[in-house]
């Protein structure tokens, strides 16, 4: 199995926080100042919708955000650890449009939602914390080891907070400390032991990562904030080798 780079890549709003498909041809961008929509023109994605995020910042270390997309509603959840609300937009043809706010954001199984710890980059999900968290049933602990389906095998590896699922692969990040080498792995677990199927390395640091099983294969978008700070959307095939 391998990473296949579908060309170069676009530039986008800097830093990336998180990335989620709405569908097959859109994905949403998540920044700390904007959420964007993007429409997958083949596999490039082309800026169609923008939307200035508002209210007051609060102070943070690191920065760090999080997307809860659904396409039944056509619309998505954001939160960022910055700002005291979540928020619903929905996606009017090429508008994004505010719905409403709240305290948290709604999460299967949960009373309370999904929110950030004040200050840090900490997501908080009734007594659970974690790193990274993705509706998909995947989660980094606090340890950065990979949660499964809230399972977190001794032998678990480590990963870092970027995330996506691809039925029964794992798409993340690196484990590698801010400012070195990163590489996208996608990784099957088996048990309580995950192992690499395949490993590309990338110019910069991996903020975000979604992806998505298309009717013409399995499609991954990176966020990768190269080292002069320009953040690109770079997609890749994931195939396997021939």
């Amino acid at each position: 199995m391998e990473f296949v780079p579908l060309g170069g890549g676009v530039s986008a709003p800097s830093p990336v926080l998180d990335l989620a498909f709405l569908d097959d041809e859109r994905l949403l961008a998540l920044s700390d100042e904007a959420l964007v929509l993007y429409r997958l023109d083949d596999t490039t994605p082309a800026l169609e919708a923008r939307l200035e995020l508002s209210g007051a910042r609060l102070p943070v270390r690191v920065q760090a955000g999080v997307l809860r997309a659904s396409e039944a509603e056509n619309a998505c959840w954001l939160l960022t650890n910055d700002r005291a609300h979540a928020w619903l937009v929905g996606v009017d043809g090429r508008r994004l449009t505010p719905r409403l706010e709240a305290d948290a954001v709604p999460w299967p199984g949960s009373m309370a939602g999904l929110r950030y710890r004040a200050g840090t980059n900490q997501l908080v999900l009734d007594e659970a914390v974690f790193l990274g968290l993705r509706q998909e049933g995947l989660a980094v602990a606090e340890d950065g080891r990979l949660v499964i389906d809230g399972r977190a095998g001794a032998q678990a590896l480590r990963v870092g907070t970027a995330l996506a699922r691809l039925d029964a692969l794992i798409v993340s990040s690196s484990a590698q400390a801010p400012g070195s080498a990163d590489s996208l792995g996608a990784m099957r677990a088996e048990g309580d032991l995950t192992h690499l199927t395949a490993e590309v390395k990338v110019e910069g640091s991996i903020t975000a990562l979604a992806a998505r099983d298309r009717r013409r294969g399995a499609l991954v978008v990176a966020a990768i904030q190269g080292n002069d700070g320009v953040t690109r959307l770079v997609s890749y095939a994931l195939r396997v080798r021939p």
